[in-house]
């Protein structure tokens, strides 16, 4: 089905079929074309389709650029980067299929918001800094970095993801025929280098130049270069009359305006190096959780950091380096008095339980047992009782001043007399009676009381 060429951008309505891709609504539209939402028929995957105007896609020029935006976009591997799925044409329009993604781009939130922190202007340029760094490496030059081309998408766990788009006018290695005309110009040249300005040819140092003017817009709230007429504004590029950032806020650190003058300095050879450089000066200015992440794409042990007594982050424990120290064990935060109280709280209460477990097995053997725990019971010699005459007995004859252990008297049952039981030191002692015709008592006190046996003297 063919759209409606009545209208600027030439609209599909919901629900028709663009060859494998079933359109669900419109999600923008402007003069140059359309963005749906669609809905892939085989995959079941939802997509956003972006097609050129069918009255822009006669001219030669943009469907060059319209292609090229595809095929770049699509060489380039990096998570920050929009993917591509597929390109071509459908019915005489030109389509391109990416990746969609909800969200807003960096225009409407700044638009929004206004001015922000450094740490959070420098946590969503950093993924920028990064895919433009791979885009470098691959001689590809972005030509077009504006807040409008940095979508903010939103992951499935709330945080915001940066995606770099429209690599419509970048320049590749490729031998190309030039297609940038002075309309580009129109709505960028706010971000354009000074060499881009002046007509001269560019590499990835302009692209640095329009990342400084992001980091500038998004810290202070406002362009370097701003105004309605088109050459007094790029003859104002040229000569580099923007106002110092702390000029604009000067709360902004020092350190972190400095970064910022660097990569915007009129001269290409005296910005950074490379895109690494000015994502490692920017490092140290990022929340902890973000130098995490980048720090093994920027970091670098043998630069020191930028002015970092001057950032405005919450304080932070330094990284262990000693050699001695396994690496797992070397990125842990030392402990405060108090956590370390409080991991030796588990091991006093384990002590503390196995103490008293022992304790109350101690009190329940003596209680079962009380003759095996008893002083007296065990200093003092067993006693074998004689069995009882039922004649009286004679009195028993004095015994010395000292009682002999062998001869001890034990007070007979209340209906039979005392009788004295001498024990033979040679005799042999008699055998236990059966165990199931005698009760177990345990062995009297030898102390004198009301109730117990008197010692014969």
């Amino acid at each position: 089905m063919a759209p409606d060429e009545s209208t600027p951008t030439g609209t599909l309505s919901a629900g028709t079929l663009f060859g494998r891709y079933q359109i669900v609504q419109l999600i923008g539209a402007g003069g140059m074309g359309a963005v749906y939402e669609a809905l892939h028929v085989e995959l079941n995957k939802r997509v956003a389709v972006k097609i050129l105007a069918p009255s822009v896609a006669r001219i030669a020029t943009w469907r060059t650029r319209f292609l090229r935006e595809g095929q770049t976009a699509a060489s380039i591997h990096h998570p920050n980067v929009t993917e591509v799925f597929d390109v071509g044409e459908q019915d005489g329009m030109l389509y391109l299929v990416m990746e969609f993604m909800e969200g807003e781009d960096l225009a409407a939130l700044l638009l929004r918001e206004g001015a922000l922190t450094v740490k959070r202007a420098v946590d969503l340029l950093l993924p920028v800094c990064a895919a433009l760094s791979v885009a470098h490496e691959q001689g590809i030059v972005h030509r077009d970095l504006k807040p409008e081309n940095i979508f903010l998408a939103t992951s499935r766990h709330g945080g915001l993801v940066p995606k770099l788009l429209d690599f419509g006018i970048s320049k590749t290695p490729t031998v190309e025929p030039r297609i940038t005309t002075a309309d580009s110009l129109i709505g960028t040249p706010n971000y354009m280098s000074p060499e881009a300005a002046g007509g001269n040819d560019v590499d990835a140092r302009s692209d640095q130049y329009a990342f400084g003017v992001l980091l500038y817009e998004c810290t202070t709230g406002k362009r370097p270069y701003d105004g309605d007429q088109l050459y007094p504004l790029l003859l104002s590029i040229v000569h580099g009359e923007a106002l110092p950032p702390r000029a604009v806020r000067p709360d902004l650190p020092e350190a972190f305006a400095e970064v910022i003058t660097r990569s915007m300095a009129l001269d290409p050879a005296a910005r950074f190096s490379a895109m690494d450089d000015l994502g490692r000066a920017l490092l140290p200015f990022a929340s902890r959780t973000a130098q995490g992440l980048w720090h093994p794409v920027f970091g670098d042990e043998s630069t020191a950091p930028l002015a970092a007594s001057m950032l405005p982050v919450e304080p932070r424990y330094d990284v262990v380096t000693q050699p001695d120290i396994p690496a797992p064990f070397a990125q842990l935060d030392p402990l405060s008095r108090s956590q370390r109280h409080a991991r030796r709280i588990p091991v006093i209460a384990l002590f503390v339980a196995l103490a008293l477990a022992l304790a109350g097995a101690t009190l329940v053997a003596v209680a079962r047992h009380p003759a095996a725990y008893d002083r007296a019971a065990l200093t003092v010699p067993a006693v074998t009782p004689a069995p009882l005459d039922p004649a009286p007995a004679a009195p028993a004859p004095a015994a010395p001043s000292t009682p002999d252990a062998q001869s001890i008297v034990f007070a007979p049952p209340a209906e039979a007399p005392a009788v004295v039981c001498p024990a033979p030191a040679d005799a042999a002692e008699p055998a236990p009676p059966p165990r199931s015709r005698v009760r177990r008592r345990a062995p009297p006190r030898l102390t004198r009381g009301s109730n117990r046996a008197p010692i014969v003297e």
